[in-house]
């Protein structure tokens, strides 16, 4: 079916998307109103999915929100539209984008990271990409998110990270790094690292907001012990 976003309890986070822009960033950053969604986007990685949760709940018994969107049908995965629907289903003021190979080795950063500043914080270093890296585990509060139009759509299997970091220079929105340690699990990467197309593709000005112009249906929405699992078909 067509997603309607007011039939689902997301209307709000959709005119947010469409009033904020980076002169009127409004954030809450007390800590007793701070609740963090964690958007976890996934297909095809249940035994990744399963040592996660056991970690997370271990490392992060803290008040919280737990998505996991799946992409439910065989197009190539698009990671950036999937965490775009994870925003517009969230409740919280921050927000952390989480890939499911990456294992938390404590929760201390995920509470330090929304007291910064600037609206992002990046919390996983890359050993590929040294410098200006965003990816991997990466948290917004959730008003510079929407404000900036969220991931781009147009992007699948990688290079969407690069050019939300793109798009955050041109909106002049720093990205403070504030490292934490991971156990990255391995799983197969059926496309290489670097690819010079997508990275000259990633640095064009965006054209349209990725959340406001995010096309999906919805299949089904599971709420587990623990999490919720929404799972879509782009």
């Amino acid at each position: 079916m067509a997603m309607q976003y007011r039939d689902h309890g997301i209307a709000q986070n959709m005119r947010k998307a469409k009033r904020f822009n980076c002169r009127t960033i409004q954030r809450q950053r007390l800590y007793s109103r701070t609740v963090i969604s964690f958007i976890i986007p996934y297909r095809d990685r249940h035994e990744h999915l399963t040592k996660w949760l056991a970690a997370f709940s271990k490392y992060y018994p803290y008040k919280k929100e737990i998505l996991i969107i799946e992409q439910a049908d065989d197009k190539p995965f698009n990671r950036g539209k999937l965490l775009n629907i994870g925003a517009i289903y969230s409740a919280g003021t921050h927000l952390v984008f989480h890939d499911v190979d990456m294992i938390p080795a404590h929760g201390r950063h995920y509470n330090e990271g929304y007291q910064e500043a600037a609206g992002v914080t990046q919390l996983a270093k890359s050993n590929i990409q040294l410098n200006d890296y965003l990816g991997g585990v990466t948290m917004f509060d959730s008003d510079t998110f929407f404000a900036v139009g969220g991931y781009s759509n147009k992007f699948f299997s990688r290079a969407e990270d690069n050019e939300c970091r793109f798009n955050l220079y041109r909106h002049n929105i720093p990205v403070v790094n504030r490292f934490m340690p991971f156990i990255e699990m391995k799983h197969d990467r059926p496309y290489v690292e670097f690819d010079p197309k997508l990275w000259a593709k990633a640095q064009l000005p965006r054209i349209m907001d990725g959340v406001t112009n995010c096309k999906f249906e919805l299949v089904e929405i599971v709420d587990k012990i623990g999490y919720r699992l929404i799972r879509v078909s782009l």
